[in-house]
């Protein structure tokens, strides 16, 4: 059994400048991947049939099935064979299980983002913990099975760090107002050369194999291109709020609570300004009764976040100290586990109050919490864990709370 309880990696697969919870040597069970690859592989079956029988009296259908049957046999197998090509499986089934603030990761596989994490259990017991990760549809269930109980507790809050944090879903159109036409421009790009070759066929007389008419799929592609955004969804920590994109789309932005300037009500939601000079509107999106009361919610929270920031003092020695600065991860990890095997914060001469006041201070710089996280951990301080913990529930800065968890569950 070759296990990692909570190793911060300074390469993840989400990105080289992101922190993850990883551990090796997990069983993983898929209960409905069976279902899917059944469902798959009737697909191009039963187009073929549909369109054979079509076909008695129109040939052309007949050429449409055997192209449906060919390319979803295709799409199956290119699904099915090239993840085991490209990642490849682990040793006796050992999966290494990776979460980072982009999601779930299987090996090099990201099966769950982040925001589709609906809920996660752990049931405990001896050489068996069971975490079970749901997403929002039925068959995007996963069971990760770990001997390691340490680990097991690690992962779990690694996952639901954003569980118990508030999250509102807001209008994506104030949101992403500055890059509303760039959007048009690329989604034009990709939509014409495709109707430009729709319109090539129906006027070569291929009506019988494009059974559309010219106003239908030029609607259709206006459609797509002028579409609106699906809502986004913020979710609120105790040291800022992270924006994520609608469905897949993953984390849009995050901006912490230090460097907003001015918070303001407005309808259904706030109205930010940042040091930046960029201007955010969070509206609650929705026709729910209660959207108003939502928005109200929203704007309270963000107010008392931005509130409480501005009446915070920072640690400037401290980041001076321990912050990554303008190292680039790699760097600045190595000197942190140097400084680790030297004696950690009494090499320092830092009192460990200071340490866990930089951790669970909300406003101070991520690299400093994670790098007081280490070190208080590197002591074994072990009556520590539970404020590392519950510092790492409340973040929503991306990577941190994975990485304060990871803290909290060494040895």
């Amino acid at each position: 059994m070759n296990e990692r309880a909570g190793t911060l990696d300074s390469t993840p697969a989400g990105g080289a400048d992101a922190e993850a919870f990883i551990v090796t040597g997990a069983t993983v069970r898929a209960p409905g991947r069976a279902v899917r690859i059944a469902a798959a592989a009737m697909v191009g079956p039963l187009l073929g049939f549909v369109c054979f029988a079509a076909g008695v009296r129109q040939p052309q259908l007949s050429y449409i099935g055997v192209l449906a049957v060919a390319e979803a046999t295709l799409l199956f197998l290119t699904a099915t064979l090239v993840p085991r090509v490209l990642w490849g499986e682990g040793p006796k089934g050992k999966t290494t299980v990776r979460v980072d603030e982009q999601g779930l990761w299987f090996d090099r596989r990201r099966v769950l983002s982040r925001e589709t994490v609906a809920n996660v259990s752990l049931s405990l017991a001896p050489r068996r913990n069971v975490i079970v990760a749901a997403g929002p549809a039925p068959l995007s269930t996963f069971e990760i099975v770990l001997e390691d109980e340490a680990a097991a507790r690690g992962l779990t809050a690694a996952l639901d760090r954003s569980g118990s944090l508030p999250s509102y879903s807001v209008d994506a159109a104030p949101v992403l107002a500055s890059r509303r036409w760039l959007v048009v421009a690329l989604r034009a790009a990709a939509a014409l050369p495709v109707l430009a070759l729709l319109l090539t066929l129906m006027t070569l007389k291929l009506r019988a194999v494009l059974p559309v008419g010219y106003v239908p799929l030029v609607a259709l592609a206006a459609l797509f291109v002028f579409r609106r955004e699906a809502p986004m969804r913020v979710v609120l920590g105790a040291d800022g709020l992270a924006l994520w994109g609608g469905g897949r789309a993953g984390l849009w932005r995050f901006v912490p609570f230090r460097l907003v300037e001015n918070a303001v009500p407005c309808e259904r939601g706030v109205e930010l300004r940042l040091a930046s000079g960029d201007a955010l509107t969070l509206r609650v999106a929705g026709v729910d009764p209660n959207v108003d009361a939502q928005g109200d919610a929203l704007a309270t929270a963000v107010l008392a976040g931005f509130s409480h920031a501005r009446l915070s003092t920072r640690d400037v020695n401290l980041e001076a100290t321990l912050g990554r600065g303008t190292r680039d991860r790699e760097t600045w990890m190595r000197e942190l586990r140097a400084l680790r095997e030297r004696g950690g914060y009494r090499a320092l001469s830092l009192s460990e109050e200071r340490l866990v006041a930089a951790v669970e201070d909300p406003h101070a710089e991520p690299t400093v919490r994670e790098a007081a996280a280490l070190l208080i951990a590197s002591a074994g301080a072990t009556d520590l864990e539970d404020r590392i913990r519950e510092a790492a529930a409340r973040a929503a800065a991306p990577g941190l709370a994975a990485a304060l968890a990871a803290s909290a569950t060494r040895r």
